[in-house]
C-alpha cells in the first residue's frame, strides 16, 4: 500500500517543479525587459551626431573590476574624437607653407598642431554617459562659435607677445647685443608655433604684416648680416715665425660695420696631432684670436675654417625639434683662410769614422736624410739653399773582447743650427753605443747600425718639435 501512495505523489511533485521553472524564466525575462527599459541604448551610441553648431566626440572603454580607469580612458578617446573634427588647413600665406618649401619641413607638423589642440581643448561639455554589457560610453560636445572665439582671443594675445619679442629683438640687434637679438626673435617665433599653419596678419607699427614670416625673415637677415673677416687673409708658417702664427677673426655687421661681440664661432684646422677644433665667442670688440701652430707636414693643402654656430645663441628650452631644425637650416657666413707651410730645407753634413780608418762613412747622414724625407721635409745637396744645417760627428773605438768576440763603442753627436751656426735648434750626444762581432772593424760597423736605430721615429719627433 505504501508503494502505491508514492507513485501517486511523484507526478504531482514534478508538475509543481516544472511550473516553478517556467515561472522563474518568465520572471527573469520580465526583469531583463525592465532593465532595458530603465537603461535604453542612446541613439548617439549607434550614430555619432553631426551639426554645424557643435563639435561632437564619442568614446568607449571596457570596464574592469575594482577600477575606474575606464572613465578616464573613454573621456580621452571622446576628446580625441572631438578634436578630429577640427580642421587643420595650411594657408598659402602661413609660415608653415614657407618652411615646407624652403626648409623641407615635413607634413606631419600639422599632426603636431592637432595634438596640441587636443591638449588645449577648453569649454567642452559632457552630454551623456551610458553603461551596458561591461562597456562605458561617454559623449562630449563643444560649441563651434565659442571655440573659434576663444581661439582667436588666445591667438591675439600670443601675437601681441610675439610682436613685443620681435621689437625688443630688433632693438637688441641695433645695440650690437647679438645673443639677445637672436634669442628674442626665436622666442617670438616659438610661441607662435600653434598658429604656424595659419595666416597671421598683424598690425605692426602701422603696417600689416604676416608676423611669423616677418620674424623668420628678421632671423635670416641677422644671420646674413654677420660678416667674418680674417687677418691675415693668408697664414704663412715658416722657420722665421717658429711655425706659429695668430689669425684674428673679426665679426661685424655687414650693413653698418659695427663690431659684434658674443658671436659663437666654431673653427678647425689640421695640425700634426690631428684636427684642432674649438668653439669660442668673439670678444666685446668683435675679435677672436685663433693660434695656429704645429702644422701637419705631410698635408699639401691646409686651411682654417670658421663658421658661426647660431645654435649656441639660443636658450635651449626654446629649441624643440622643429625650432632646432629651422635654426640649423639658416644660412650663415663661413670663412676659409689658407694656411701655407714653408717647409724648412735641410742640409746634412757628417764626419763618420770607424776606428782609425781614414775612409769616412755616410751611414748616419744617409739614415738621417731618409728620416727627414719620411716626415715630409726636403733635403738639399746645396748648403746655400738650406735653412737648417745638420752636423753629425761619429767615431767608433775598440772596446776589448768578450767571450771571444770583439767589442766596439760608438760615440756620436748631432747638432741642428741655422747656416751661420748662431742659432741652435737641437743638440744631442750619444756615447758608448755597443757593437759586437768577430772583428773590431765589423763590431764598429755593428755599432753604427745600433746608432742608426737610435735615430728612430721618436727621436725625429723630438727634433722636429724643437723646430716646429
Amino acid at each position: 500500500m505504501r508503494t502505491t501512495h508514492v507513485w501517486l505523489v511523484l507526478p504531482t511533485i514534478l508538475l509543481l517543479m516544472l511550473g516553478a521553472g517556467c515561472s522563474g524564466k518568465k520572471q527573469a525575462a520580465q526583469e531583463s525587459v525592465s532593465a532595458a527599459e530603465a537603461n535604453p541604448r542612446p541613439h548617439w551610441v549607434d550614430r555619432k551626431p553631426t551639426s554645424s553648431v557643435f563639435f561632437h566626440g564619442i568614446g568607449v572603454a571596457t570596464r574592469r573590476p575594482n577600477s575606474t580607469d575606464h572613465i578616464e580612458t573613454a573621456r580621452n578617446l571622446a576628446l580625441n574624437d572631438l578634436a578630429s573634427e577640427i580642421q587643420i588647413n595650411v594657408s598659402s600665406n602661413s609660415i608653415l607653407y614657407t618652411l615646407e618649401r624652403d626648409y623641407k619641413f615635413q607634413s606631419e607638423f600639422t599632426e603636431t598642431i592637432r595634438t596640441s589642440t587636443n591638449l588645449n581643448l577648453e569649454g567642452y561639455e559632457l552630454v551623456d554617459t551610458w553603461e551596458s554589457n561591461g562597456q562605458y560610453w561617454v559623449y562630449y560636445r563643444l560649441n563651434r562659435s565659442e571655440f573659434y572665439a576663444r581661439k582667436e582671443a588666445e591667438k591675439r594675445a600670443v601675437l601681441n607677445n610675439a610682436a613685443d619679442f620681435y621689437r625688443n629683438g630688433r632693438t637688441a640687434w641695433q645695440n650690437q647685443q647679438v645673443a639677445s637679438a637672436f634669442d628674442l626673435q626665436v622666442r617670438a617665433l616659438s610661441i607662435m608655433k600653434p598658429y604656424w599653419a595659419e595666416s597671421n596678419e598683424y598690425d605692426l607699427d602701422g603696417r600689416t604684416v604676416l608676423l611669423d614670416n616677418a620674424i623668420l625673415q628678421e632671423i635670416q637677415d641677422m644671420a646674413n648680416h654677420i660678416n667674418l673677416v680674417a687677418q691675415p687673409a693668408r697664414v704663412v708658417l715658416n722657420l722665421s715665425n717658429g711655425f706659429s702664427q695668430q689669425c684674428v677673426i673679426t665679426a661685424s655687421d655687414r650693413i653698418t660695420g659695427s663690431m659684434l661681440g658674443g658671436v659663437p664661432v666654431r673653427y678647425q684646422y689640421r695640425a700634426s696631432s690631428g684636427i684642432v677644433r674649438d668653439l669660442q665667442n668673439t670678444a666685446s670688440n668683435g675679435t677672436l684670436i685663433v693660434p695656429i701652430k704645429n702644422p701637419e707636414l705631410t698635408t699639401t693643402y691646409n686651411e682654417l675654417r670658421a663658421q658661426i654656430e647660431l645654435e649656441q645663441l639660443f636658450d635651449r628650452r626654446a629649441l624643440d625639434r622643429d625650432m632646432l631644425r629651422l635654426v640649423r637650416n639658416l644660412q650663415t657666413p663661413d670663412l676659409k683662410v689658407q694656411i701655407e707651410l714653408e717647409r724648412p730645407v735641410f742640409f746634412i753634413e757628417s764626419n763618420e769614422q770607424n776606428l782609425n780608418n781614414r775612409e769616412l762613412l755616410s751611414r748616419l747622414r744617409d739614415h738621417f736624410s731618409n728620416e727627414v724625407i719620411k716626415n715630409g721635409l726636403p733635403v738639399s745637396q746645396n748648403r746655400n739653399q738650406a735653412d737648417i744645417l745638420v752636423s753629425i760627428h761619429a767615431r767608433t773605438r775598440k772596446g776589448g773582447e768578450t767571450n771571444g768576440f770583439a767589442v766596439a763603442f760608438l760615440d756620436m753627436s748631432l747638432r741642428l743650427t741655422d747656416l751661420a751656426g748662431n742659432k741652435v735648434y737641437y743638440e744631442e750626444s750619444m756615447k758608448d753605443i755597443r757593437g759586437v762581432s768577430n772583428t773590431h772593424e765589423r763590431a764598429g760597423f755593428t755599432a753604427f747600425d745600433r746608432g742608426q736605430e737610435r735615430i728612430d721615429r721618436a727621436f725625429m719627433q723630438r727634433v722636429l718639435n724643437t723646430i716646429m
